[in-house]
């Protein structure tokens, strides 16, 4: 994987951005990757440049400092393995190759080869902990002074930057003056492409916004900016949207999936949350806390069913509701995505596993239970001297209702870095915003819940989105397939 993410054509953005989560796999490729790079004899500034040619810096400092953190670790190991080296082979020594100077043709040139590097630098800090704070607070400082090198540079006088890095030294000492002077002065001389934090001025082909250094990091579906951003740029369709049979809003009542174990800090998990899931987290689910979803009471938002579907896409955008989702019915998979223009679905529900428990026409809500194995559920009812389940082909709500009351829906969580979690819950209630959708959706629901899945077609030339809705005699007729709140 290293391998591939240093010699393929990829975006170097997305390489910075996945390498720089707190992913396990993100962490143990971050390693491989930087300990790629030959860092011997490089300095604080050389380092950072060998490193960051060949991905670019993301636009959240919490990832940024992991990035700087395994340099640092790495350029602390290789120089401890060349110290070995330079012992058992003392007066074989060949003279460290400076690097020379760097900076675009009549431009501003930084000599490189004035910078501390190697082992010189090394006698002058005591940990690979004091260099990736030094490393670090030098990205800040090209950040400050030149962003992405497209705008004014403001300057930062060395007093100043040298209190950042005031006691970072073990026991609370300083890093030697004359090293951080130097750096500031490098810095100071021109800017350094391969320190440039993402923005969506120096993005690379990777067609996502991403937010600046002053937005305070990169933006997600629950960012406050987040309107703003879908304001700015043409509306995506959704990567489900050729394969889905329906697609529309759903609230999901009560607020969410239930928690993982092992997730502190929340009750429900909505697509917000699902970032954050990053431990190694057990597919153990049986002792999951009881799901909100089941419980009485429901979300206060009510949305008005007279909304247009460019007005609803805005209005969500804006007010991005935790407890809502734009679902999409592709075969007998229900998908839940942040919103019909933003990113790869974060959840979903295999329908055959499922049955409609319950229609309440009153608040729109279709209740889904978990659908009994028919094999093992009639054993064990005959067993008891209990009749047989109904048979396989009939899910409607009214025979399914009792059947599936203690088998549970699975919910299977889509992590970022590639992992799933599966949740457990007593059911899972959904609400639309119309009669209409309420009818549209418990269709094709049980159809899918059968088996009987209505293919998706495109939709017609100067025409609202369509779906075919399959019938309950197993065919198709045309209704709409798109649901908008």
């Amino acid at each position: 994987m290293s391998t591939f993410l240093r010699r393929s054509k990829v975006d170097i953005k997305q390489v910075g951005a996945f390498l720089g989560e707190a992913f396990s796999l993100s962490h143990t490729i971050r390693l491989e990757f930087i300990n790629s790079v030959v860092l011997q004899n490089t300095g604080v500034v050389s380092a950072l440049i060998q490193v960051f040619h060949m991905l670019q810096l993301p636009d959240d400092l919490q990832k940024i400092n992991r990035l700087v953190h395994g340099v640092a670790r790495i350029w602390w190991r290789q120089h401890e393995r060349m110290l070995k080296d330079a012992i058992g082979n003392a007066g074989q020594r060949k003279p460290p190759q400076r690097p020379g100077a760097v900076g675009p043709p009549g431009g501003p040139q930084l000599h490189l080869d004035e910078e501390l590097t190697g082992l010189e630098l090394k006698s002058y800090l005591t940990s690979s902990d004091a260099l990736h704070q030094i490393m670090f607070s030098t990205v800040m400082l090209h950040w400050y002074m030149y962003k992405d090198g497209s705008g004014p540079r403001r300057d930062l006088e060395y007093a100043q930057w040298k209190k950042l890095n005031e006691g970072i030294e073990t026991g609370g000492g300083d890093v030697p003056e004359h090293v951080q002077n130097q750096i500031h002065t490098l810095v100071s001389k021109a800017f350094i492409p391969e320190l440039a934090v993402a923005t969506v001025g120096n993005a690379t082909g990777s067609g996502e916004t991403a937010g600046g250094p002053d937005a305070g990091g990169g933006h997600g579906p629950g960012d406050d900016s987040m309107g703003n951003v879908l304001a700015e740029r043409p509306p995506r369709s959704n990567l489900l949207t050729p394969y889905a049979a329906a697609e529309g809003w759903a609230q999901m009542v009560g607020g969410g999936f239930p928690r993982p174990s092992g997730m502190t800090g929340v009750q429900t998990v909505t697509y917000r949350h699902v970032s954050s899931i990053f431990s190694e987290i057990t597919h153990n689910t049986s002792g999951l806390p009881r799901s909100p979803l089941g419980a009485p009471g429901e979300s206060a938002l009510s949305a008005p069913a007279s909304r247009g579907p460019a007005e609803a896409t805005a209005t969500h955008a804006v007010s991005k509701r935790d407890d809502f989702a734009w679902v999409s019915l592709c075969y007998t998979l229900l998908f839940f995505s942040a919103a019909p223009q933003t990113g790869a679905p974060y959840a979903f529900v295999e329908l055959r596993k499922v049955c409609v428990a319950n229609l309440d026409q009153e608040s729109l809500i279709m209740s889904l239970v978990g659908a009994p194995e028919s094999e093992d559920t009639e054993a064990d009812l005959v067993a008891a001297g209990g009749a047989a389940a109904p048979a396989d082909g009939d899910r409607s709500p009214s025979a399914s209702n009792k059947a599936a009351a203690q088998t549970p829906v699975t919910i299977v969580l889509l992590l970022p870095d590639g992992r799933w979690q599966e949740l457990n819950l007593q059911k899972l209630d959904l609400r639309v915003p119309t009669a209409g959708e309420l009818a549209m959706w418990s269709t094709h629901l049980i159809a899918a819940s059968q088996g009987r899945v209505a293919r998706p077609s495109p939709p017609k030339p100067g025409g609202g989105g369509s779906r075919p809705s399959p019938r309950p005699d197993g065919g198709v007729e045309g209704e709409p397939g798109q649901a908008t709140v």
